[in-house]
């Protein structure tokens, strides 16, 4: 992870949540679907509006299927993890992958017990908490066309943390 990402992330007391692989046709679905909506939902509140998504990254999951998981970059002792050159290697933070930026301020959210660097919220997190996305440059047009489809804006950063829209550059 690019130190200045890092720190944005941290200075910010930011969390993440990933969707799904670039590569994988339903991450948009999961993306256009979560910016539809107006948030992120869990499992269980996704299968009541009739919206069934498998919920998991590169097929590992350990969340309930009433909360939603976050990634904490704020957790000092993944510090050292997340700025080496392997940082994908050992948590679930992958270049491939497509995350929202979430401000944990205003939300419900506790500690995973069994995952240090995992923060769980129950049901729903609206997009009012949103802070930008993180993604590869190269679906970062495709991205802002569905943004642009419901009247969102948020600033999309590759991993490097350049932003890749031309959105909300202010927020850097």
């Amino acid at each position: 992870m690019n130190e200045n990402l890092y720190y944005y992330l941290l200075d910010n007391n930011f969390l993440t949540h990933g969707i799904g692989e670039v590569d994988e046709e339903e991450t948009y679905f999961k993306f256009e679907s979560i910016i539809k909506n107006g948030g992120l939902m869990s499992l269980d509140a996704l299968k009541e509006m009739g919206i069934n998504v498998s919920g998991k990254v590169g097929g590992y999951r350990i969340t309930a299927e009433n909360q939603i998981s976050f990634f904490d970059p704020t957790v000092l002792e993944i510090k050292k993890r997340l700025l080496s050159e392997n940082y994908y290697y050992f948590l679930p933070f992958h270049p491939n992958v497509i995350f929202f930026i979430i401000d944990r301020e205003n939300l419900n959210i506790y500690r995973n017990p069994n995952v240090s660097f995992e923060m769980n919220a129950d049901d729903v997190v609206s997009i009012d908490s949103f802070r930008g996305i993180i993604a590869p440059s190269f679906c970062c047009e495709h991205l802002d066309e569905i943004q642009k489809k419901y009247g969102l804006s948020l600033p999309i950063y590759d991993f490097d943390f350049n932003i890749t829209n031309s959105f909300n550059k202010k927020f850097k």
